[in-house]
């Protein structure tokens, strides 16, 4: 056997591994308790702000000063990966490069399309529709907004990491920092996802970690199937993963805003998801 095929199933068995053990372990662990305080410190913030400003224009602040956090912190990492291109990429390259198997190959080549362009233009669009004929409370325009929003955020940042990082590309593809694919596979999935969670007003924690592994899976399978096909350095897998991860948190955030009535309203939502 292959070895790219042996790190291919350790990969994602690992992913899948990981994924059970946290579900199995959580409902004891206090470190849920800990990140859901401090959501909830955030929900108190956004509050403050939406007494203020409102939602929209709260929502608006959030969007742009997250996107450019997202933004400034993987050109910064951007940097550091070209520096990483002698010692780490081009040997994970001309690894792989020498253990291709044509029927492994032709498996990725159809995986590798979750991540693709028409595929997560499409489930933007379903999920924006789907999820506006879901809304309650008259709330129809956030994820007809917000989706599309967050998918615009993830292709015109990744354009911009392209111009100010310009670390070049693998010579078999014109990939280049960061992978659009897993960035984009994260960012629509996620909120596929959350939306999901958020409409069925999820309370379990492990159906919620359920939810959110199965993305990492998706993940995984598109960070792999990038690598493994040649179309990236290593890096600009990890950095399209960083960046999806970044701009689904901020997409979250704004719908969080956007769904919130008034703080003095009597109609308070229900806590954060």
């Amino acid at each position: 056997m292959s070895g790219s095929i042996i790190v291919g199933v350790v990969w994602l068995a690992a992913v899948v591994g990981a994924a059970a053990g946290v579900i199995v372990w959580l409902p004891q662990a206090r470190s849920y308790d800990v990140c859901s305080a401090g959501w909830a410190k955030v929900g108190r913030a956004a509050d403050g702000a939406v007494e203020h400003v409102g939602r929209i224009g709260t929502a608006a602040v959030a969007i742009l000063a997250g996107w450019a956090w997202a933004i400034v912190t993987c050109w910064v990492l951007g940097l550091l990966a070209h520096r990483l291109e002698t010692s780490v990429d081009r040997p994970v390259f001309d690894w792989f490069a020498a253990r291709q198997n044509h029927g492994w190959t032709q498996i990725w080549l159809q995986l590798t399309q979750l991540g693709n362009r028409p595929q997560t233009q499409a489930l933007t669009v379903l999920g924006a529709v789907v999820f506006a004929l879901l809304a309650r409370r008259g709330r129809w325009w956030i994820p007809l907004t917000v989706l599309p929003t967050a998918y615009l955020m993830e292709k015109f940042g990744g354009q911009i990491l392209k111009l100010v990082v310009h670390r070049g590309h693998p010579p078999t593809s014109l990939g280049t920092w960061v992978s659009g694919g897993c960035a984009r596979l994260i960012v629509v999935y996620g909120l596929v996802i959350f939306l999901g969670l958020r409409w069925r007003r999820v309370q379990s924690r492990r159906v919620k970690v359920a939810g959110w592994s199965a993305l990492a899976f998706l993940a995984a399978v598109e960070a792999y199937s990038r690598t493994y096909l040649l179309k990236h350095w290593v890096t600009d897998v990890a950095g399209g993963l960083v960046f999806g991860t970044m701009v689904l948190v901020v997409a979250i955030v704004a719908i969080q805003v956007l769904d919130r009535p008034h703080p003095r309203s009597p109609d308070r939502p229900a806590r954060l998801l």
